[in-house]
């Protein structure tokens, strides 16, 4: 070897050991014939561990077969590069090496350069594997994302989101601009959008007006980011529509807006403290109230014991409560209003309620409610709640409830009275109540309560319970049914009355009326044969009254001058006895008649009766110079002509008889009632004792001696018969010494 290719050499081997990749050169065979020290640095074996070496019995297995096919194509005289295979360092690891290699003809050797990218190869992967991950996140977020020129704001890409949420399909994107979506007046703004700097990245954010592709118009949160896209500055923008939570946000504003004014409306007080007593929150009402009672200005932040107001024993109360529920209690309490005007009486009820954030107490929140008219009807309530236990204990009657949904029966303490049960020793359910029915009660009951069920019925029943006694009680029970809306039995309840004493009253009434019905039948049978027997008698009795009567006057005609004053006296006592007892037997055989005849019911004239009234009594009238008045009559449609004569005949008869010393009055009116006419025949005689107005209607109820009044008796009785005979009844009205007033009626 010359010196000039021996420094050619040495000038190589330089070289190759300076470089930072493995450079060597290999035989037809693939035999390492010179390698530099860089496959020290790389694969950690020394030179001389290599040289003389076949080159594939470091590569991996797997790249073997590929790497002698370069290695052959270089032999041929192919230009091999960017050849990557895996070689096996000392230390067993393997080391990506990217190859160069080129065959030398005439040096017979094949030259490489080996270059360590491991390192390269991963950091490729990691690109690679976030390019891919940036792609699936641009394209499957759940918002709408999209990548325009920062100058032109063409859209160069769209994700799926974009595309769904928008309407415009990729194509269409990818022909518009930023400013297609916005309404005209965001797009002047568009121009003028402001960037902040976020590290290396131009940022805007920023709230818009997008327009779908259907026109709708929504409100988004625009975040842009500056991105490197294709080699190009881009900007990558993400699109959040917020519309629906402006609309949210909008109405939590109103709802907000409408609850302070609810809590500034009410007259209820609504405030809360901190845990130094500071005031944090109130409505108009408590604001108010406290200025009032403390006569100081309140502000939010307030210490709200204001001592400087207060007496001390004010203070110590309101921080006892404030410190309850401070140390996490919640309760409310009813206090009496001391700063009220005299005689006026306020009460409230305050409730406390800790208020926490992460579990720790920060305040109290309060509220006091005006519940004066509450106590007072709770006391009214009260008292009449007192007054109706009182009236159902008097009245034994209780109130039930059947839940048809448990099966639970409620009952009121009556109740539990009326079945001899106390709430403390016995609890009602319907099985248990059925128990105590009477057995031969309790098959009907249960029969009625099926169609009270099946909505047929209501309840209203009488039965008999047994108590634990053994005794037998009567109850009336009366109940009803409510569904629900879906037409369901839910409830059924009523109230339940002890009539055991009704019904022992209802028994010995049966029995009384029995008894009295068979009195009545047998007094009917007496009466019958007693005015059978007055009709015979007063009949018979007339023939030999008409006897004695003759012979006495014939006595007194043939012997007048024979008999002394004394003879003619008792005489004339006969003779008027007579007379008196044939007026007393035609009155009373009269009475019979009408008992025992049958009365004929014709239309009558009531105006002609009293004519002939009139015409039967005028010597009476004219002898005791009597004023008659009679108003306009009416034409009764069901009377019995004679029957009136005799019934206005006997009253005006009594009116003419029973008179005072003055000139008689009578006046005779008729008035049209519901269903009958009233007639009064009013006097001004010497009139009657209130306590003969029933007896005087009474047969034989004489009110007079004969010395004083003549008659038999019978005339009343009499007028009452006739009224009754045509529907009517009779009574009378008087005071002494200034007249009576007969009233009767006939049924129309």
């Amino acid at each position: 070897m010359s010196k000039a290719e021996s420094g050619i050499l040495k000038e190589y081997e330089r070289i190759m050991d300076a470089s930072p990749d493995i450079i060597c050169t290999m035989n037809r065979d693939g035999m390492f014939i010179h390698i530099s020290n860089a496959a020290t640095r790389i694969l950690g074996y020394e030179t001389d561990e290599l040289v003389g070496k076949p080159y594939l019995g470091f590569i991996e297995p797997q790249y073997q077969q590929a790497t002698v096919a370069a290695m052959a194509r270089a032999i041929n005289g192919q230009t091999v590069s960017f050849f990557d295979n895996k070689v096996i360092s000392k230390t067993g690891q393997f080391i990506t090496i990217r190859w160069s290699m080129n065959w030398n003809n005439q040096a017979q050797a094949l030259f490489c350069i080996g270059r360590d990218v491991t390192e390269r190869i991963k950091y490729e992967y990691r690109l690679e594997q976030s390019e891919r991950w940036y792609r699936n996140l641009f394209h499957h977020n759940p918002l709408p994302m999209w990548i325009i020129d920062p100058d032109t704001k063409q859209f160069l890409e769209v994700n799926e989101k974009a595309i769904s949420h928008y309407g415009y399909t990729r194509e269409e994107f990818l022909r518009m601009t930023a400013h297609d979506i916005r309404p005209e007046a965001d797009r002047q703004r568009l121009k003028k959008i402001q960037k902040i700097r976020e590290g290396n990245n131009l940022v805007h954010k920023g709230r818009w007006k997008h327009i779908k592709k259907n026109g709708d118009i929504i409100d988004v949160e625009v975040t842009a980011h500056q991105i490197e896209f294709n080699g190009n500055l881009a900007s990558l923008v993400l699109s959040n529509d917020i519309t629906d939570r402006l609309k949210l946000e909008l109405q939590r504003k109103e709802e907000e807006r409408n609850k302070i004014a609810l809590i500034n409306t009410t007259s209820d007080m609504i405030w809360s403290i901190d845990t130094e007593y500071n005031l944090l929150a109130a409505n108009r009402s408590f604001i108010n109230i406290t200025e009032r009672t403390s006569h100081h200005s309140i502000q939010l932040g307030d210490n709200m014991l204001l001592e400087t107001s207060y007496p001390v024993e004010h203070i110590k109360y309101w921080k006892a409560l404030y410190d309850r529920a401070l140390s996490g209690e919640s309760f409310h309490m009813q206090s009496l209003d001391i700063y009220t005007e005299p005689g006026e009486e306020i009460w409230w009820e305050t409730s406390f309620n800790p208020i926490r954030e992460d579990q720790k107490i920060i305040g109290v929140a309060c509220h006091s409610r005006n519940i004066t008219q509450n106590r007072k009807y709770q006391s009214e309530l009260w008292q009449l709640n007192q007054k109706l236990e009182t009236a159902q204990k008097l009245a034994k009657l209780g109130y039930w409830e059947l839940n048809l949904q448990n099966n639970e029966l409620f009952w009121t303490h009556e109740v539990y009275n009326i079945w001899g049960r106390h709430p403390s020793t016995f609890q009602p359910s319907f099985e248990l109540f059925l128990e105590t029915f009477h057995p031969e009660d309790r098959e009907i009951f249960l029969k009625k309560r099926a169609l009270v069920l099946n909505g047929h019925d209501s309840l209203d029943f009488e039965h008999r319970i047994q108590l634990p006694d053994g005794s037998i009680r009567y109850v009336h029970e009366k109940g009803n049914l409510f569904k629900d809306q879906f037409g369901k039995a839910i409830r059924y309840s009523g109230t339940v009355q002890d009539i055991t004493q009704r019904k022992l009253h209802e028994e010995a009434l049966e029995k009384a009326n029995r008894e009295l019905s068979e009195r009545a039948d047998q007094l009917s049978r007496s009466n019958a044969e007693l005015e059978r027997f007055a009709f015979i008698a007063s009949h018979d009795l007339q023939e030999p009254l008409r006897m004695v009567s003759s012979f006495l006057q014939l006595v007194e005609k043939r012997y007048k001058d024979k008999l002394d004053e004394a003879g003619r006296q008792y005489i004339n006592y006969a003779v008027s006895g007579a007379e008196r007892m044939k007026k007393l037997i035609n009155d009373l055989l009269a009475y019979s008649r009408l008992e025992n005849t049958s009365v004929e019911f014709t239309e009558v004239d009531v105006k002609a009766v009293l004519n002939e009234v009139a015409t039967n009594l005028q010597e009476s009238i004219a002898e005791n110079n009597a004023v008659l008045n009679i108003d306009p009559m009416p034409v009764v449609s069901r009377g019995n002509y004679s029957g009136l004569v005799q019934l206005f005949q006997n009253l005006i008869g009594n009116a003419l008889k029973y008179r005072r010393e003055i000139q008689p009055e009578i006046n005779i009116s008729a008035k049209e009632e519901d269903g009958y006419w009233q007639f009064a025949i009013k006097d001004n005689g010497i009139g009657i004792e209130p306590d003969y107005f029933e007896k005087i209607f009474v047969i034989f109820q004489r009110l007079h001696n004969m010395s004083e009044f003549s008659g038999t008796g019978i005339g009343l009785a009499i007028c009452k018969k006739i009224a009754e005979q045509h529907n009517g009844k009779i009574w009378v009205y008087s005071k002494e010494k200034v007249g009576s007033t007969f009233y009767f009626t006939i049924k129309k």
